[in-house]
């Protein structure tokens, strides 16, 4: 799981105030599958595959918050930190398909991940979607002292200097290693990968000068860019970001990357009752979109989304069509 700026956090803190003191939603409710007979009988479980304070961590909590007041039961946020996500989704694998416990999950262990490595598959394959809470746009940057202000100063210079360049991952089969290995493969030029073991240190040696290049989410990198400590060259998709407006998107210059971002969502073990995960949608979806999480939300560069079980499996099933074709193209590896 990705380490949380301060920035980031305390931006999402606002997110966990907010939720505290809104009203009811009275009328998304309305709208909502009623609850299932009997459910649920005791305290919901969600487990978070990442440490306690983290972005995912805490819109959780958010937004369970919301959920506990309006079914009248807990719900009790379990952290499961470590491998990448593998041991939370475990975890949620392997508890009772009872509603009772759910799991958080994120971009990389849903979507890209499950391409490289059969294992990884099996335990995508034991969970189910529930809801696509929000997504989060992503911008590629670099160090100042690389003097590259564009990504066409970034391949022109790849292509004076191969493999001088580097550029900065969370590691093998992440949004960043896949994102410049196929910048790689289609603009024909060479690179360096650096792995890390998170988003923090990886932004902290590009701004040190020690590593080139990097990507990350919009909310990780928009304080220190405003800072001048990064320079930006390109955010994902095809529209530019509020929160950078100057900073053209890959669409525009005729790069169309598959993926626009990251996104955080709701997951349940195999066999979870269709009405329990369409209630569950219902509910998690009328904390999205309540009016103060989605302002605080979009501050920190997210769209609330809130999608149903069905919506969010078409989004999984596109994303690891999309990640299988990037595999091929690029020939990246899980090593």
């Amino acid at each position: 799981m990705i380490p949380t700026p301060r920035w980031a956090r305390r931006c999402a803190l606002l997110l966990l105030a907010a939720a505290a003191g809104t009203a009811p939603f009275a009328a998304a409710h309305a709208q909502s599958p009623a609850v299932p007979a009997g459910w649920p009988s005791k305290p919901i479980r969600v487990i978070v595959p990442g440490p306690a304070g983290g972005v995912l961590d805490t819109l959780t909590r958010t937004l369970s918050e919301h959920v506990s007041r309006s079914i009248g039961q807990p719900v009790v946020i379990d952290n499961r930190a470590g491998g990448n996500g593998v041991i939370g989704l475990e975890a949620c694998a392997g508890a009772p398909a009872d509603g009772l416990t759910l799991c958080a999950v994120y971009l990389e262990p849903m979507s890209t991940l499950p391409v490289l490595d059969p294992p990884q598959f099996a335990r995508f394959a034991s969970i189910e979607p529930v809801s696509l809470w929000v997504r989060a746009t992503g911008v590629m940057y670099a160090s100042p002292a690389s003097g590259i202000d564009s990504i066409d100063a970034l391949v022109k210079r790849a292509r004076a200097t191969p493999g001088q360049l580097a550029y900065a991952s969370f590691g093998a089969g992440t949004a960043p290693h896949l994102l410049f290995e196929w910048l790689k493969a289609t603009q024909k030029i060479d690179l360096t990968h650096v792995p890390y073991k998170g988003s923090a240190p990886a932004v902290n040696d590009v701004m040190g000068g020690q590593v080139a290049l990097g990507y990350v989410a919009l909310g990780f990198a928009v304080p220190h860019i405003r800072a001048g400590r990064l320079k930006p060259l390109a955010v994902l998709g095809d529209r530019r970001s509020p929160l950078l407006p100057d900073v053209p998107a890959l669409g525009e210059l005729a790069l169309k990357f598959p993926y626009d971002g990251a996104w955080f969502g709701l997951a349940a073990p195999r066999g979870t009752a269709a009405p329990i995960k369409a209630f569950l949608a219902a509910r998690y979806a009328a904390a999205v979109n309540d009016p103060e999480v989605r302002g605080s939300a979009t501050m920190i560069g997210y769209t609330p989304v809130g999608s149903t079980p069905e919506a969010f499996a078409r989004v999984l099933e596109q994303e690891r069509e999309q990640g299988a074709a990037l595999v091929k193209l690029t020939g990246v590896t899980k090593d």
